[in-house]
Parts: C-alpha cells; sequence; structure tokens
C-alpha cells in the first residue's frame, strides 16, 4: 500500500496547470460537463498507461529501482523545482496560447476529449519528477496484486486537483471571465506548494 511519502508525490504529480486551464477554457467556452469529465478521465487513464509503460520497462531490464522515498533527494530536487518555478512564473502565460490551440481540438467530440486527456496524463506523467520518484518506490515494495492497488490508489491521487477543478467549475453557472485569472499567482502557489511538499519529503526521508 503507499505511504506517506508516495502519497505527497501523488499529490505534487497532480499539480496540472495545463490541464486546468483546458478545464477552465472549456467551461468559459460553454463546454458540456460530460466532454469536460471526459477530458479529465482521459488523463486519468494516461496515468495509468504510463505507470503502466514506466513498470514494464523496470520489470523487463531487471533493475532492482530503489525505495526513493527514504531518502532526501526528492525532496531536495522538488525544493530546487518550487525555486525555478517561483523565479519563472512570469512565463506561466505562454501556456494560455497552448491551452487555447488543445482546447478546440479536446472538445470537438466526446472521443477527441478522452484521447487527447490520455495524451496529456502520458506525456505529463513520464516528464514529470513526482511520478517517476513514486513509481519507482512502488516497484521497489512489491509486485502482485498490492502493487496493482498501489497505482490505482495513487492515480486517484495524481488526478485529484484535476477532478477538484472539474467539480468547482461545474458547479457554477458561468465561469468567470479569463482576465480575472493572474496568471504568476497561481504559480506563486503552486511553486509555494511544491516547496512546501519537498520540504515534508525531505523530513520524513529523515525521521
Amino acid at each position: 500500500m503507499i505511504d506517506f511519502s508516495v502519497s505527497l508525490l501523488g499529490l505534487a504529480d497532480s499539480f496540472n496547470l495545463l490541464l486546468w486551464i483546458i478545464i477552465f477554457l472549456g467551461r468559459f467556452q460553454g463546454v458540456r460537463n460530460r466532454e469536460l469529465t471526459l477530458s479529465v478521465v482521459g488523463d486519468w487513464l494516461g496515468i495509468c498507461v504510463a505507470a503502466l509503460g514506466v513498470s514494464l520497462v523496470v520489470r523487463f531490464s531487471g533493475w532492482t529501482p530503489p525505495h526513493l522515498g527514504e531518502n532526501p533527494f526528492l525532496g531536495i530536487l522538488l525544493c530546487l523545482l518550487a525555486v525555478f518555478a517561483f523565479f519563472t512564473r512570469n512565463k506561466g502565460t505562454s501556456l494560455w496560447d497552448l491551452a487555447n490551440k488543445l482546447t478546440k481540438r479536446c472538445y470537438s467530440s466526446p472521443g477527441a476529449a478522452i484521447f487527447l486527456g490520455i495524451v496529456l496524463g502520458v506525456v505529463q506523467s513520464v516528464t514529470s519528477v513526482p511520478f517517476i520518484g513514486a513509481v519507482l518506490t512502488l516497484l521497489a515494495e512489491g509486485d502482485g496484486a498490492m502493487l496493482f492497488v498501489s497505482m490505482l490508489l495513487y492515480s486517484l491521487i495524481a488526478i485529484s486537483s484535476s477532478f477538484v477543478v472539474l467539480l468547482l467549475l461545474s458547479s457554477k453557472k458561468q465561469a468567470h471571465s479569463v482576465g480575472t485569472i493572474s496568471m504568476e499567482r497561481v504559480n506563486l502557489l503552486l511553486a509555494a506548494a511544491l516547496f512546501i511538499i519537498g520540504a515534508l519529503l525531505i523530513y520524513a526521508s529523515l525521521t
């Protein structure tokens, strides 16, 4: 079963700003809740596919991965990423252009919504430090049915914040104007969250 460090990594992995913006833009443009939900479900499936892919690569390689939650490396790395995110927070506005392009394709049909969600989930996962660290840690802990359950629980944590964003926007009759969202402020909050999670991982590995 997943431990405290893996849960923290799942929480850090759930900060998918691009998906959040796509959900918001879809809601702002009047996309139905069904398509919005499918994009998030697709992202979750993408996380599962990525976890399966990494697991197969590790198993076929014969390599025994380390339990990364037992050393402060990942925590230090997350803190460094948080510092980098803090100093580059003004560049976050470039995500709007990419999100606008993806939103038009994502919600053109239900199939497109779930397909693009899967692609986003896979790409975001395999390029995510918390994801790689969590999967390697779970692989180091065991195999069989327990590993499957642990991977499933991790994927649910990793998609949790996007479901929260979806629920919050679905509960509103009309989304707020795009101009009222400060990307700099959002990136600042994400940087702070990453730093806190990194610090908690360091503390957990040393106690």
